[in-house]
Order: C-alpha cells, then sequence, then structure tokens
C-alpha cells in the first residue's frame, strides 16, 4: 500500500512539474509579428504588431498565451500606425506589466507607456512628446530594463537616412507607476550617438550600459558618465565591427558580462569587462539570430535561436524554405545542444524573439511564409520546447482549414499506412513525429496515393504533417499498434 502511494505521489509531482511545450499560430491577419515577449505566471505575454504590408496600417496588440498555447486575454493599445516600432514589455511583477512603444505622428516622435494588470486592463498611461522630427526614411531602436530601484529605463534609438544631423537617442526612465517621468537627448555625433542595439543595469551600481556604436556608461540621472575603449567588443583587426554582429543582446551571467547573438551565433564573456572567452556555434554568414532578443538565459544555461538563412532584401518574405535552430549553452560557453525545426516544411521563418523559460526550456517567435503560396501574408509563430530541445507538434490556428487535404489510414494501423492528398499537395514533405516530438521520417509525396512502411516503429501515438495546397501545414494524429 506505502508502495503504492509513494508511486502516485510521484507520478503526481512529476506531471505538475513537467514542462509545458507548444507550437502555435496567428494567421488571421495579412502580417504578424512580436517584437517583446515576457514570461509570467501560468503563461506569457507578447506584443503583436498587426496589419499589411502592402498599405502599412498597423495595430499593436498585447496578447496573453497559457502555459499550453492557448491564447487567452488580449489588449488593442493603438490602431492604424504608419510604422512598424517595435513594443517592449517590461515585467514589473507577477501582476503588472508594462508595455512602452513610440509612434510618429506628422513626422513627430511620441513615446508611450502604459502598465496592464494580470488580465491585460490597463492600470496607469502617460505619454510624451519627444519635440523630435524626423525625415523620412528613418531607423529606430526601443529597449526598456527594469532597474532594481523598481523604476524602468528605457533608450530610444534615431537615425534619420536622409538627413543623419537629426540622429541620436533618447534616454528615459521613470517609476514602477509611470510617476517621476525624465528624459534627455543625446545628438549624433562623432562617438556613435546613434540607434542602440541593448542596455544593461551594472550590477549592484546606478551605471547602466549603453551599447550603441561603442559603449556608453550612463547614471539614473540619465547622464552620460564614460564610454568603454572602441575595441571593447569588437573585432580587434576590425575596430568598426562589433566582435558580435548585430542583433545582439548583453546579460549579466554567472557575474560576468555576457553578450550573445550575431549571424555566427556568437557568445563573448567578459571578466572586469575584459574578454576572456567566446564561442562561434556556426561560420554561415547567410544564417542570423533573432531580430530582437537573439539569446537569453535562465538558471544555468544561455539560449541562442535564430534561423539557418534570411532574405536580407525583405526580411519576412521569400520563396526559399529556411529553419528555426535553438543552441543550449553551459556556464563554460560549451554546447550542450543544437536542434533545428521545421526542416523542409515549405515554409521560410524569420526569427523574431528568443526567451528562456523558468522551466528550463526556451520559446522562440518568428513570421512564417512561402511567397509562392502566401504572396505578402505573414504569420507569427510560436515554439516552445523542453529542456531537451523536445515538443509536441500540435498548433493552434485561429482560423483552421475546414477542409482536409490529407487522409491517412487505416489510423490505427501496424505495418503499412497509406496517405492520400489533393493533387495540389503532391511534391511536398511529409513528416511523422513521436510523442516527444523527435522526426522519425520524412517523405516527399510524389504521387497523390502513396503507401509507407511503417512496421520499424514502436507502438504508440505519432503526429503527421503536410502542408496543403494553401500552403498551410496540416496535422493529425496516427496510433502504431502492436
Amino acid at each position: 500500500m506505502n508502495k503504492l502511494l509513494i508511486i502516485f505521489f510521484s507520478l503526481l509531482f512529476s506531471q505538475k512539474n513537467q514542462a509545458q511545450t507548444f507550437e502555435i499560430l496567428f494567421n488571421d491577419k495579412d502580417f504578424q509579428k512580436t517584437t517583446s515577449v515576457v514570461e509570467i505566471k501560468n503563461g506569457f505575454v507578447i506584443a503583436i504588431l498587426e496589419g499589411a504590408l502592402t498599405n502599412n496600417t498597423y495595430n499593436y496588440k498585447i496578447q496573453k498565451i497559457s502555459l499550453k498555447g492557448e491564447k487567452l486575454d488580449f489588449y488593442l493599445i493603438k490602431k492604424n500606425l504608419d510604422n512598424t516600432w517595435p513594443v517592449n514589455l517590461t515585467k514589473i511583477s507577477d501582476s503588472v506589466i508594462n508595455v512602452s512603444l513610440c509612434y510618429t505622428t506628422n513626422d513627430s516622435v511620441k513615446f508611450n507607456s502604459l502598465n496592464l494588470d494580470k488580465d491585460l486592463k490597463p492600470i496607469a498611461h502617460t505619454e510624451l512628446n519627444l519635440d523630435k522630427k524626423l525625415t523620412f526614411p528613418y531607423a529606430f531602436t526601443l529597449n526598456s530594463r527594469l532597474l532594481t530601484t523598481g523604476e524602468i529605463f528605457s533608450s530610444i534609438g534615431l537615425f534619420s537616412f536622409e538627413n543623419p544631423d537629426e540622429s541620436g537617442f533618447y534616454l528615459v526612465k521613470f517609476g514602477p507607476t509611470l510617476e517621476n517621468i525624465q528624459f534627455i537627448f543625446y545628438p549624433r555625433n562623432a562617438q556613435g550617438y546613434s540607434l542602440i542595439e541593448t542596455i544593461l543595469p551594472f550590477q549592484e551600481s546606478d551605471t547602466i550600459l549603453i551599447f550603441a556604436k561603442r559603449v556608453f556608461l550612463t547614471n539614473t540621472t540619465l547622464n552620460i558618465t564614460d564610454s568603454l575603449p572602441d575595441n571593447f567588443y569588437r573585432f580587434p583587426h576590425n575596430a568598426g565591427e562589433a566582435a558580435v554582429f548585430k542583433p545582439f543582446k548583453a546579460h549579466w551571467f554567472k557575474n560576468k558580462l555576457v553578450i550573445g547573438g550575431g549571424r555566427t551565433y556568437d557568445i563573448y564573456r567578459y571578466n572586469n569587462l575584459s574578454q576572456d572567452t567566446f564561442k562561434i556555434f556556426t561560420n554561415d554568414a547567410l544564417q542570423l539570430t533573432s531580430h530582437y532578443s537573439p539569446s537569453s538565459f535562465f538558471g544555468d544555461y544561455i539560449y541562442l535561436a535564430g534561423t539557418n538563412r534570411f532574405n536580407l532584401g525583405n526580411i519576412y518574405i521569400d520563396s526559399y524554405e529556411s529553419y528555426l535552430r535553438i543552441f543550449k549553452v553551459d556556464s563554460a560557453l560549451n554546447l550542450r545542444w543544437q536542434r533545428d525545426y521545421n526542416r523542409y516544411d515549405g515554409f521560410y521563418y524569420f526569427p523574431l524573439y528568443t526567451l528562456a523559460t523558468s522551466d528550463g526550456g526556451c520559446l522562440i517567435a518568428a513570421t512564417r511564409n512561402n511567397y509562392n503560396t502566401m504572396g505578402e501574408k505573414a504569420d507569427l509563430y510560436l515554439l516552445k520546447v523542453d529542456s531537451l530541445g523536445n515538443y509536441t507538434p500540435m498548433v493552434g490556428l485561429e482560423n483552421p482549414t475546414t477542409t482536409t487535404q490529407t487522409l491517412v489510414y487505416p489510423n490505427p494501423g501496424k505495418t503499412t499506412l497509406t496517405i492520400e492528398t489533393t493533387e495540389g499537395t503532391t511534391g511536398k514533405k511529409f513528416r511523422m513525429y513521436n510523442s516527444t516530438g523527435t522526426l522519425m521520417f520524412q517523405q516527399r509525396l510524389q504521387t497523390e496515393t502513396e503507401t509507407i512502411d511503417v512496421s520499424s516503429l514502436p507502438a504508440g501515438i505519432y503526429i503527421y504533417e503536410t502542408q496543403n495546397h494553401n500552403g498551410m501545414v496540416e496535422r493529425g494524429k496516427w496510433v502504431k499498434m502492436d
């Protein structure tokens, strides 16, 4: 009896603490992407930009997602914006999320910040007219960090291609309830006041590191007090290039400064601001880590995530396939594992955000497109894996396909299965995963009806996927019997 109770409570405990994984797709708009993701109690909050690439009108939506990938509450912030400024989410507490964004009206820059409660209801709001004119076209960055004082520190980088003299960056600071807001503008000059890649509060001090063309040090009164040498985080043979090619993100990891990201999945570590270790995990310049947050850590591990290739001309759209990849690195910067996801599924993925999660896993957000079948429509895709990189390939669609394009039988089956598809699906990949998300086999479909030998597969529940004639991935369950 006691032995049975031990087994029961062991199973109950293991299920309660088992990492949740999911795969989810937002496909109800012409274009959707995310610029920020935070983990909260029992789920995630993501900032979604949605609209149409063709007419440059966008809405910002804050969406809550459960640990299982279920879409819960959302809050619509701004409507009909004519630009794609990033939105930053900062977790103030388990019950308060700060949302900061910039937008332009008549070429004037405005800074907007609001706090949402755990149900995504607004509880505080402020807006600043930064009294700054920008000549189009221009580029911009927005970064926010929570200070140990509970205040929020933000940087807004501006660069006008037409009139560089308009360029520079703002530093903004405000209290946790959006009180006592302060800001200052630093114009662009020879020292490199311009776009900012990331910011990082210094450990146990009031200093903040600002990573622009060079690294500046500012204090909580927003005054720049110093800058690091030109060769800091830059190649010795080329002082004009960052050691970690953009994008990158800086962290304090095991009391050392770690910078991770770039095109070749790089990590640089510094001891007392002197470089002591670096690792380059790939050498293909066509690759890229996640655009807004390429690296993230929790506990003893750092995650780097991105894609194997990207389209420099239009980063969200391409007719060629790409896939997502995740690297897990330990505190000594040794690679623990690397996994690739969605290879040969007919889609082009552009990575946006990487988040290490409290259960030891990782979440990656990306856009998904196939120009041949979708044109300029790009969907938002989220993938959450566990600490070993596994996931169950289930998908939640806002507008699921109502007509089944693939028939798999017999189901359950033993030695063979037959796949019937519509004419538009031939030439695409058929893939089979086990219950942990491991790819068991894949095969390109050449005819509308094909039979596959599955006698070597162990008994269990499997997930199959194929692509229909609209370019959407269709998934289903198949059971292998003894």
